[in-house]
């Protein structure tokens, strides 16, 4: 397990329910910095991520607002895994040969709960570049009793996010929509937090998210 914590605080509470929750309507904002400028490469690329090892936690959550967004007191354990691997941009997928993938990270949450007569398992995989984190990939898989459901978010090379819905009682959905960088998905942010630049040359640092449907929240 590799040490190389940051000491940023996670607040895993929001973001467990942040990835499940109805997107705002709020227009995409404009392009701001660039993930470059956003994100400390030194660290996200130094020898400590070569170990060969996955960093592995586990966290109590709790949380006043449920999973559809309305007012209510849930408490679970969380579990989380981080890795270092090669990613194929084009292929959308864990690259299969040492030429076909750029250095990426693989962060992934996973978690289970119950509410009312429902009990819910989900789990949370983001692949992002290792140098900038710039979001390669995001998907959800949610099982409760009387469906299975699986949600992606390809952020494509020509700038597009193509998204897939898959179930079998909530409907399904494929579309594209633009990416404004820089923008992650919720369930990417405490991997982002993590990788935060703190030079003095820009006190001031903004990101979005990006949300299934193209829509933005800043």
């Amino acid at each position: 397990m590799s040490s190389m914590i940051r000491p940023v605080a996670l607040v895993l509470a929001l973001l467990a329910t942040a990835g499940c929750s109805s997107p705002s309507d709020a227009s995409a904002p404009a392009s701001g910095s660039a993930s470059a400028e956003l994100t400390d490469q030194s660290y996200l690329t130094g020898d400590h991520w070569n170990d060969g090892q996955a960093e592995i936690a586990f966290y109590d959550v709790e949380r006043t607002v449920d999973q559809e967004g309305q007012p209510s007191d849930q408490q679970f354990v969380m579990g989380t895994y981080l890795v270092k691997h090669d990613f194929d941009p084009q292929e959308m997928a864990k690259a299969t040969d040492s030429d076909g993938g750029v250095p990426a990270f693989k962060y992934a949450q996973f978690f289970e709960f119950e509410s009312g007569s429902y009990q819910y398992k989900r789990s949370h995989v983001t692949n992002a570049r290792q140098r900038n984190l710039h979001p390669f990939k995001h998907s959800l898989t949610n099982f409760d009793w009387c469906s299975n459901l699986y949600r992606e978010q390809a952020f494509h090379p020509d700038g597009t996010v193509r998204r897939l819905k898959r179930s079998d009682d909530y409907g399904n959905a494929r579309e594209t929509y633009d990416y404004r960088a820089p923008a992650y998905p919720a369930a990417q942010v405490p991997l982002l937090v993590r990788g935060l630049s703190f030079s003095e040359a820009q006190p001031t640092r903004s990101f979005s998210l990006v949300h299934s449907g193209g829509t933005y929240t800043s």
